[in-house]
């Protein structure tokens, strides 16, 4: 929890998390045209649902009172609470287990995106995963994480809030556009993140 060693890289969080939207959305596309045993697709499927009620009874409701709570006791906490559990605890010590930093990213990644128990979203959230480990890593501070998360999640709320119809399953834009946006958007987020990168002075050994 100390400051990160170049404090740019709080807003460098933030910005590979907004500009990743469209590559979360691709992403999200192909994961749910992945195909499954009939047996294990049904039990996905009402993991998929049980989830999708929960954040439709938190999510749509009318008052900006309730807009600025869901901000608080979803994102706020979710960011903190997330970022402590995965990365602060979970990612240092798989770092240490493996002695790879990048083996304690994706692992870390992985048992992130699973925790949440919405599979046709696996895909989308270990790539938000391994860019909030990297973020970690390469800036020496869970604030950076911490702030990203909180952007990010921040930023579905108020887009829920006021297109409700986001939280259907249809897509609403053409396979090519989602494609080409999502292509867009890897390249952009891999070029803060390559930024962050080369002006770590993160060490191994330290």
């Amino acid at each position: 929890l100390k400051r990160p060693s170049n404090m740019v890289y709080l807003a460098a969080g933030a910005l590979i998390m907004i500009i990743a939207m469209p590559l979360v959305g691709l992403l999200g596309e192909l994961n749910r045209h992945i195909e499954f045993p009939a047996g294990i697709a049904n039990w996905m499927k009402e993991k998929e649902d049980s989830a999708s009620q929960v954040l439709k009874g938190l999510l749509l409701h009318g008052s900006v009172k309730d807009l600025l709570l869901n901000i608080v006791f979803v994102a706020v906490l979710a960011a903190v609470g997330e970022e402590l559990l995965f990365r602060g605890i979970g990612q240092r010590l798989l770092i240490k287990w493996f002695r790879s930093p990048w083996a304690g990213i994706i692992i870390s990644a992985v048992l992130f995106s699973a925790f949440h128990l919405q599979f046709y979203g696996f895909f989308p959230r270990l790539m938000l995963g391994i860019f909030l480990g990297a973020m970690y890593w390469y800036s020496g501070s869970l604030w950076v994480p911490i702030l990203g998360h909180f952007v990010y999640d921040a930023l579905q709320i108020v887009m829920v809030y006021y297109r409700p119809d986001m939280m259907k399953e249809e897509s609403v834009v053409s396979t090519g556009s989602v494609a080409v946006a999502g292509a867009v958007s890897a390249a952009l987020s891999a070029l803060v993140l390559a930024w962050m990168i080369k002006r770590s002075q993160t060490r191994y050994e330290e």
